[in-house]
């Protein structure tokens, strides 16, 4: 038959005659100010043309092709009067959606009379016309910015995380698990930057240097931010004691310097009102028994792994499982 270019308007439809304005209504009743749709579809229908005629190879014979307006969210009366540059016959309304082929070829009757054969495209205009507009394109993201927003996804914790971070409520010991990348750093942060907020007393730790000293840079000083070795040699140095250490005492990082914190706490005392660990996995038990006398009696701890806690695994001075 030929090309039917369509003009596409949804929801409910309004034409107000006295200013010439189109409005269009959403399901929620809203009503907002359209294009014509007519005055779309004509020149959609003729820049089509224009082009297809400029082609190379372009057949210059008759050619049918034509524009109707499709309102897929609404039912008219067959024989309903609207304008006289928009006759009923080249609207498509919701009933006529379910009959396409006949409603297309009632179209192209109105439009170009029974001998709509006549300006039929052919095989050979077809072919042009799919070439036009069936060309196949694409669009290269460059690799550095698909690795930022990479990185971004992975450095960014959902809404729900931070939701569910918030119904803790005044829960004293909180083990929050979960895989590489889930984003329990930011988690950890998050919760260091909260309580810091309320004027207590925070320390974030975490197994590894690197990643304390990126910690440090990004928050506040009102957090204290160290490993677990680094927050050893601290309160050594609070105390006023210099650490000798020789090899015969054992290995200094997974003995001796627990040791060494345990011993001077009683000179320190309970100094946080909060400690937060990341990479709780990488804590050994005896770390945990060295750190809970820095902690106040009313005091908060969280552990943040990337390893399912056992409850039978590390058990603070209240007995409560961590």
């Amino acid at each position: 038959m030929g090309v039917l270019i369509l003009e596409v308007k949804g929801g409910g439809i309004q034409y107000d005659a006295e200013n010439g304005q189109w409005y269009s209504q959403s399901r929620d009743g809203e009503t907002h100010k359209i294009k014509d749709p007519i005055v779309q579809g004509r020149r959609n229908h003729y820049e089509i043309r224009n082009k297809l005629e400029q082609l190379p190879g372009w057949p210059q014979r008759k050619f049918n092709i034509w524009h109707a307006i499709c309102f897929p969210d609404v039912y008219l009366k067959s024989g309903q009067s609207f304008k006289p540059d928009l006759p009923r016959e080249i609207i498509i309304d919701a009933n006529d959606l379910n009959d396409i082929a006949s409603t297309i070829k009632r179209v192209f009757i109105h439009c170009f009379g029974e001998n709509i054969k006549d300006g039929a495209p052919g095989l050979d205009r077809m072919q042009i016309i799919e070439g036009l507009l069936t060309n196949s394109f694409e669009f290269l993201s460059p690799l550095g910015m698909e690795l930022e927003i990479e990185d971004r996804q992975l450095i960014k914790p959902t809404e729900q995380q931070y939701i569910a971070l918030s119904l803790l409520g005044e829960r004293k010991r909180v083990a929050i698990a979960g895989c590489a990348g889930s984003g329990k750093t930011m988690l950890a942060t998050r919760k260091a930057q909260q309580f810091s907020d309320l004027g207590m007393s925070v320390l974030l730790l975490c197994f590894n240097k690197a990643l304390s000293e990126d910690l440090r840079k990004k928050l506040p000083d009102t957090i204290e931010v160290y490993t677990f070795h680094d927050i050893c040699r601290v309160a050594l140095k609070q105390a006023g004691f210099t650490l000798q250490y020789t090899k015969e005492m054992g290995d200094l990082y997974d003995v001796v310097l627990p040791n060494a914190l345990l011993g001077v706490t009683d000179e320190i005392g309970p100094v946080y009102d909060v400690i937060i660990v990341d990479e709780g996995q990488d804590f050994k038990e005896n770390y945990w028994i060295a750190l809970y006398p820095l902690l106040k009696e009313e005091g908060y701890l969280f552990n943040y792994s990337n390893k399912p806690i056992s409850r039978s695994k590390v058990q603070d001075p209240g007995n409560q499982c961590l």
